[in-house]
């Protein structure tokens, strides 16, 4: 149609063949299914949650009485109220919180809310996107997320009650069936059901970014059930420790076919290393065996929890980091490429904040030898025979500081 435009006589010949008004119909007739397109799509899914959201939020001290924050939530038809602390959130209360442990539980309304809270609160920046932050509430099985910028301003609160998009997006429908399942060998259902939802996002007209990152917040869920199902079978754990994933999972950039990139790091105190390891290699297997069970196959490259370089305490890791920063070897390299994109599934004592702290310690220390030495690497390293007119574009090496403390290495 574009040529036909550009070249009247091409037109004339082409509409004379098919009928003079052939092509004004075909135009005509997309241009409607476009428009009828439009109009189905719900462009606040794409707006960010601080544009959604009305600014406001109900909110007491951390001295307070629950009576009285009981009385703040009624008085204002809310279903959470935000505990404040010298400006910033210290902790989020909800009528179930109250109605489980003042009600049931006997917790004197005269007490401080700080002894109600929920201190490890999850949150959300204003600038997500409004459906990821709908994701999130699904995955983890919320009604309330506060909205917390960078520097720890308080901006509102994201609620279930006040979207309508819970009811309707397959999407949040599946990362709730998953946190609700009780079994891993009943998560059967993921894959197929995983892949109508990322269909049904596509078809609502949102780009790879959001539907990449969709399939990484399910697959986190999956594996947040099976580590919990494990967790319950092996017994506590004898020392903190993290579970984290690598490469496109960790930069939650994952397509529907994916294998396993993950490890455990753990920190024993007075507890006996090796036998700490037992615990969490065996852990590890029973992660990654019913994952592979589940569609999600065992790393061929072995970066897998349940293998011995993969679990080990935070210094090895620490150490691990430094060697691959330090040493310029092929391999270290490609290491690089996996392992620095990191991000944690499990985390309750920030072990991985902790690694990464130390590791842009290190770059900062050496970033001008870790960059000589990847570019001697990759120029010493021979490369496939690309076609005569590729043209290769520069390797690149990105730090990137965010929210999660991440870095990504980059080479194209």
């Amino acid at each position: 149609m574009k040529i036909c435009e550009s070249y009247p006589p091409l037109r004339s010949e082409f509409t004379s063949f098919l009928g003079d008004d052939s092509v004004d119909r075909f135009l005509k007739n997309n241009q409607n299914r476009y428009i009828e397109r439009l109009q189905e799509v719900d462009l606040d899914d794409y707006a960010a949650i601080g544009d959604a959201i009305k600014p406001g939020y109900v909110s007491c001290e951390l001295d307070e009485s629950i009576a009285c924050a009981l009385r703040l939530m009624l008085d204002n038809h809310v279903g959470a109220i935000m505990v404040i602390d010298d400006g910033k959130l210290s902790g989020l209360v909800t009528y179930q919180d109250f109605c489980s442990r003042v009600i049931l539980k006997d917790l004197s309304k005269n007490e401080s809310v700080g002894l109600l809270m929920q201190s490890d609160v999850k949150t959300v920046e204003p600038t997500l996107p409004l459906l990821e932050g709908l994701m999130l509430m699904a995955r983890y099985g919320v009604h309330h997320l506060p909205i917390v910028d960078a520097t720890g301003i308080v901006y509102g609160i994201l609620s279930a009650r006040d979207m309508p998009q819970t009811r309707r997006h397959s999407s949040l429908n599946l990362l709730q069936k998953i946190r609700e399942t009780k079994r891993p060998e009943d998560l059967y259902f993921v894959k197929a059901e995983l892949t109508r939802a990322t269909s049904s996002l596509h078809q609502q007209g949102f780009a790879i970014d959001p539907i990449t990152r969709f399939i990484a917040h399910a697959n986190d869920a999956v594996v947040d059930k099976v580590l919990a199902c494990a967790l319950a079978e092996v017994g506590k754990a004898p020392c903190d420790y993290a579970f984290v994933v690598f490469g496109s999972e960790g930069r939650e950039e994952q397509t529907l076919v994916v294998d396993q990139d993950n490890s455990i790091i753990f920190q024993p105190l007075d507890q006996d290393v090796e036998a700490c390891r037992k615990y969490f290699l065996r852990l590890g297997e029973i992660v990654c065996d019913h994952l592979n069970e589940l569609g999600y196959p065992h790393c061929k490259g072995g970066v897998m929890a349940c293998r011995r370089e993969c679990c080990m305490t935070l210094d090895e890791w620490e150490q691990r980091f430094y060697n691959w920063i330090n040493t310029p070897d092929p391999k270290n390299v490609l290491n690089s490429q996996i392992y620095f994109d990191m991000r944690a599934i499990l985390d309750e004592k920030h072990l991985v904040s902790h690694l990464m702290d130390k590791v842009f310690e290190y770059l900062s220390s050496e970033s001008s030898r870790f960059i000589y030495n990847v570019a001697n690497c990759l120029l010493a390293t021979r490369l496939p025979a690309l076609p005569p007119k590729f043209k290769p574009k520069k390797s690149i090496f990105k730090r990137e500081l965010d929210a999660l403390n991440r870095i990504e290495l980059v080479f194209r």
